[in-house]
């Protein structure tokens, strides 16, 4: 979290004042992400959340995936985009639930078919009004032309990136690009496994995105990183976060997901295997490059090692 983008309470709470009157209250922090600060404040009874960031882009993401919002993928919508004082704001309504990751298994297990149900969702998403692979901005366009293309940017300048710079850090690093480098060979070898196959992905349900209520999922928020390729990218994420999201493996959630995968008519079903471990294997060095751009260099080598037995 850069300085400049440091918000406070008070000064949230000024601004919010200013924008809609003496009806706001409650102004408290939610929390902070890698990318926002975000606070829970209530105007005429209703409660609602204000992320302030460096970037409109996720934000505009957001919005825009608000199109995909159905009974079975909730999505909440944006209502307000704006600038203030140099930084961004996006005001949404506020969503009850607790964060996925944070259930026990036994909770898990009851919100398990919700999370069948929305895999198979965003599988079912009509693609027909957006275009092109990776990174959507806000009138749901994306710059690449295959599916590939975008699996092989490796992000250090690409648009719709947020870690402009890592190569350069982790080449001065300590870390050094060796690990990196070993798994970008290994998931290079795997490539051509994958399909050139054009839906919807979030890539980030484990990261306090996902909230879940009376064992159904509530919302599915922050679609900063999402981007349009290949479905079963999902599932590898999963897999991916067992170490974050051990109630994950303890309910066998992943093998639940692939065979949910195989007998959906809008799934492509050709080298699942080689395809799920190309993809742990880009999660991984995307992983290692994340935490390098934020000098985490301790998460950086738990992630190399952990890639590296994949």
């Amino acid at each position: 979290m850069t300085e400049e983008l440091r918000v406070s309470a008070k000064e949230t709470e000024i601004f919010l004042v200013a924008k809609f009157g003496k009806n706001v209250s409650s102004v408290q922090s939610l929390g902070e992400g890698a990318w926002s600060y975000a606070f829970t404040f209530v105007v005429k009874g209703v409660k609602n959340v204000i992320r302030w960031g460096n970037v409109p882009d996720n934000f505009q993401r957001d919005a825009f995936a608000h199109t995909f919002n159905s009974d079975l993928l909730p999505v909440p919508p944006i209502k307000d985009i704006g600038q203030e004082n140099n930084r961004y704001y996006a005001i949404s309504p506020f969503v009850v639930g607790n964060f996925l990751e944070s259930l026990s298994p036994n909770d898990l297990e009851i919100a398990s078919q919700s999370v069948i149900e929305i895999f198979r969702a965003l599988r079912a998403i009509d693609m027909s009004t957006s275009t092109g692979f990776g990174f959507w901005n806000k009138d749901g366009k994306a710059i690449y032309d295959s599916w590939k293309a975008f699996l092989l940017d490796d992000r250090n300048e690409s648009e719709g990136s947020l870690n402009h710079g890592w190569r350069e850090i982790l080449e001065a690093s300590d870390m050094g690009m060796d690990s990196y480098n070993e798994l970008w060979r290994k998931f290079q070898n795997l490539i051509d496994h994958c399909p050139e196959v054009r839906g919807v992905v979030h890539s980030d349900f484990v990261n306090r995105n996902v909230l879940v209520d009376k064992g159904k999922i509530s919302a599915v928020l922050d679609w900063g990183s999402a981007f349009f390729g290949d479905p079963l990218y999902e599932i590898a994420w999963i897999k991916f976060c067992e170490p974050w999201f051990p109630a994950s493996k303890d309910i066998h959630l992943v093998q639940r997901l692939i065979e949910d995968f195989k007998t959906d008519p809008n799934s492509n079903t050709a080298n699942i295997e080689q395809r799920l471990l190309c993809y742990q294997l880009r999660i991984g060095a995307d992983a290692i490059a994340y935490n390098a751009f934020r000098k985490d260099w301790k998460t950086a080598q738990f992630i190399a090692d952990y890639s590296a037995e994949l």
